[in-house]
């Protein structure tokens, strides 16, 4: 009795010792694996986060850009370059000062100066964008290639900005360059402001330059927060010298992240590292928002201070910057241990009272059984236990001697079976990393069969996405999901991946969420089978496309706006993919159909396109291309600008706008026709010039040949006059006097 407790004791004490080593290494092992995920995860989010803030303003560029666009905008430029070019440069320069000076001074909005610029077409058209999209603008305004402001929504600080940074970097020598002028807080709006800054050409030459500055801060607040509710960390948008321009709690620009993590930021690429920060260890991420490092075409930057806005950029590119305690870090890894501890004590205890317990009742048989096993062990393959007891523990007994004349009669290599044994532990261990992967992958993935449809795996995104179990989710197929989708329609568009006709299919549609609401999706659908296999499996990514399609309708909103035909089309199929409003109050809604049977009324693709300017050996080009056509369907001109682009399903496409210039070809035409005329009619004029020698007495002219004649014969011979005769008064009273003097007593 006296051994089976001090066994238990034993027992107990090992069980202890197993749970605290296992429990310690557990700990240890998984701190830097942890560790080592949690800045991956964090780099991962601040690069997709760069990549929301890059779309964003990409967006805002391509709102100014059609802004910008207009014909009303060029028509004003034309008429104001016109007007200061027929000037010489020193009083082109002493007007400009004298307006600007003079706009300075006056303070009074209501001034007839002031309200010259802020009541024109073109400003009223400014204003009217601001009414479309509230809260977006500060001022919008348009300086000539002069830098004089022409129209305006407000009354700004000076009416000349060719001296200013922005203006200067959007000009560019003359070659023209998208600005981005980071301005800090701007006193316009009361908000953090970005200038979006597009020079406007015609040809070559640039004609002008437009300015809208843009409020972020409710965009920049709506990512934060965003993000925030769905991961670990503080999220911040950085200047590279270490400003934060925006962070939940704090005003923009008003803090500042460790020198430390500003010492990093320089790198024009995505990084990790774990900080100190006042005795606190920091897990820190960051990734460059690539478009404010400034590219061939678009500029980004600002200066340092200006009258109307504080702490602007000073040439510094922003950064996401997300910093996460490595205290929260390792939580997760606390608890997991803390469990298993009190898993391992629990289960120690348990083992060594049903160890005492059992011992007390089949002590001798088992020891002698132990004895035989622990001979085994040690290689004796023929020993045998000789216990004859018809129970549990006689079958135990007879078990162990079959074991060992099995393992005598099988022997199986130590080193092959090691080696087996690590090759299945580096497959789990890869297995385990890609399914962690899948499940940090914001996108939904899912896997279903081909003959039940049936899903067998989700994602954590999928989970997230549409709010089932992953429990509810493989009782489900894709058509529980799809309410677009009939049974029949599913498998015929799942034919052509099973018999290989298609390699993937990308579509959008939309998904039904737990809770009954529905969200737009874009799918790439691919059907993988292993050459091995009898089956295989459908794998489908589903992107959630909410914020895509609201990008989609607000910029249909502005289209919907200009004055001219706007239209996209395929490069290839010549597909009608999307038009404004003012296209199909003309032709009606033409979406689907061909360009050149729905808008020109051919039958064919039209010769004279000139599509290939926007799309040519096989790559897009964004230049905008210039050309006039005669439409043959409503026999009206128009002037297009072709820029090719990517569509949004990923189709090579070309977005032409056109504005209708009929009442311009007929002025031109009206015009030649009377310069036509005018060059007929001096044809017929004949001029006399020069010096005519004349007679002094007789008045008569003396010829080319040296002859003189009547004055009259040789003024009708150079010029076509003809004379009629009659007589003066001086001469009547010289040569008649009795009639002049009748003449002029009876008056």
């Amino acid at each position: 009795m006296k051994i089976q407790n001090k066994a238990s004791v034993i027992m107990i004490l090992f069980g202890a010792t197993l749970v605290v080593l296992f429990s310690v290494s557990y700990e240890i092992l998984s701190r830097r694996t942890i560790i080592d995920g949690e800045l991956t995860n964090l780099k991962n989010i601040s690069k997709e986060i760069a990549q929301h803030i890059n779309s964003h303003l990409n967006e805002k560029i391509n709102i100014a850009l059609t802004l910008s666009s207009a014909p009303l905008i060029k028509e004003s430029l034309r008429t104001s370059n016109a007007a200061f070019s027929v000037l010489p440069e020193s009083a082109r320069t002493q007007i400009i000062a004298e307006r600007n000076e003079r706009w300075k001074k006056t303070k009074n909005p209501a001034d007839s100066f002031i309200r010259a610029h802020m009541t024109t077409p073109v400003a009223e058209y400014f204003k009217k964008q601001q009414e479309l999209l509230p809260e977006n603008y500060g001022e919008i305004f348009l300086t000539n290639a002069y830098g004089v402001m022409i129209a305006t929504t407000g009354k700004l600080t000076t009416l000349a900005h060719a001296h200013k940074y922005w203006w200067k970097a959007s000009y560019h020598n003359g070659q023209g360059k998208i600005f981005l002028d980071d301005r800090g807080f701007d006193t316009s709006v009361k908000g953090y402001v970005l200038g979006i800054v597009v020079p406007i050409k015609e040809g070559e030459d640039i004609i002008g330059i437009l300015k809208c500055n843009v409020n972020i801060l409710g965009p920049l607040t709506d990512v934060i927060q965003s993000f925030s509710e769905r991961n670990r960390g503080q999220i911040m948008v950085v200047r590279t010298g270490g400003l934060i321009v925006r962070e939940e709690g704090a005003t923009p620009l008003s803090t500042k992240v460790p020198n430390q993590v500003a010492s990093l930021l320089p790198s024009r690429t995505s990084n990790g590292a774990i900080i100190r920060e006042k005795n606190k260890k920091l897990l820190t991420a960051f990734s460059p928002v690539t478009i404010t490092q400034g590219t061939k075409k678009i500029g980004f930057g600002g200066s340092k201070a200006s009258i109307d806005h504080l702490k602007g950029n000073k040439g510094e590119s922003w950064h996401i910057v997300i910093s996460l305690s490595k205290k929260q870090a390792l939580l997760a890894a606390h608890k997991a241990t803390l469990i298993i501890f009190s898993c391992g004590v629990l289960f120690t205890l348990l083992t060594a009272l049903v160890a005492l317990i059992l011992g007390r009742l089949v002590a001798q048989p088992i020891i002698h059984l132990a004895v035989t096993a622990e001979r085994i062990g040690a290689g004796n393959l023929d020993a045998r236990t000789d216990v004859g007891l018809n129970d549990e523990i006689g079958s135990l007994a007879l078990s162990l001697n079959t074991m060992a004349e099995r393992l005598a009669r099988i022997t199986v290599s130590r080193d092959k079976l090691t080696e087996e044994i690590e090759h299945r532990k580096e497959i789990e261990k890869k297995l385990h990393q890609f399914k962690l992967t899948l499940d940090q992958t914001l996108d939904s993935v899912f896997m279903f069969t081909p003959d039940t449809l049936h899903f067998f795996y989700v994602n954590q995104g999928a989970i997230n996405q549409l709010g089932f179990t992953r429990e509810e989710f493989f009782t489900m197929t894709p058509l529980d999901i799809k309410p677009e989708f009939i049974e029949e329609d599913f498998q015929s568009m799942l034919a052509p991946l099973l018999d290989g006709r298609k390699e993937s299919l990308l579509f959008q549609t939309t998904h039904q969420h737990k809770n009954g609401s529905r969200l737009p999706v874009e799918i790439f659908l691919q059907f993988i089978k292993q050459p091995t296999e009898e089956r295989g499996r459908f794998l489908a990514i589903v992107r959630d496309i909410t914020e895509r399609k609201e990008a989609h309708r607000r910029l249909q909103k502005v289209l919907d706006t200009v004055d001219a035909m706007i239209y996209v089309a395929d490069i290839n199929t010549y597909e009608i993919l999307h038009i404004n409003k003012y296209i199909k109050k003309i032709f009606g809604d033409i979406t689907g159909k061909k360009c050149w049977e729905a808008i020109q009324g051919q039958t064919a693709p039209c010769s004279f396109c000139e599509y290939i300017y926007p799309y040519g050996n096989d790559t897009i080009h964004p230049e905008a291309h210039v050309w006039q056509v005669h439409n043959h369907k409503n026999a009206e001109w128009y002037e297009c600008r072709d820029q090719g682009i990517q569509w949004i399903d990923g189709r090579a496409a070309r977005i032409q706008v056109a504005t209708n210039i009929t009442e311009r070809k007929n002025i031109e035409k009206e015009r030649e026709k009377l310069i036509s005329e005018l060059q007929s009619a001096l044809s017929e004029i004949k001029i006399l010039r020069g010096i005519l020698p004349i007679c002094s007495f007789c008045k008569k002219i003396r010829n080319d040949d040296g002859y003189y004649e009547q004055i009259e014969s040789y003024i009708h011979k150079h010029s076509g006059v003809d004379f009629s005769h009659t007589i003066c008064p001086s001469c009547i009273k010289e040569h008649y006097p009795e009639e002049y003097q009748k003449m002029f007593q009876e008056k």
